[in-house]
């Protein structure tokens, strides 16, 4: 529902991958992934960003924000599950 709601849930359990949204309530996406790569157990766990945000730099402001890879909306399942076996495949 909102960025603190997807930390809470990722203190619950160590997830093999995330699908996070930029534009949430109270902690948006940014703040979520610098408090998800503070913790080594996150550090290299991939992040996926959807995001409706489609303009020119977002992909790079995304990327080098920590996250693995930038997806936009509406989301091309095909791509998604292409990226999603991709990262998971090169997880160290």
């Amino acid at each position: 529902a909102d960025g603190e709601e997807a930390l809470a849930r990722a203190a619950e359990t160590l997830a093999d991958l995330i699908i996070l949204d930029i534009h949430m309530p109270r902690l948006d996406g940014f703040g979520v992934i610098r408090h998800l790569r503070a913790d080594p157990s996150y550090a290299s766990v991939p992040v996926i960003a959807l995001t409706a945000s489609a303009m020119a730099g977002d992909r790079d402001s995304v990327l080098s924000a920590g996250f693995s890879e930038y997806i936009s909306k509406p989301v091309n399942m095909s791509l998604l599950r292409r990226e999603i076996a991709r990262l998971l495949e090169n997880r160290p």
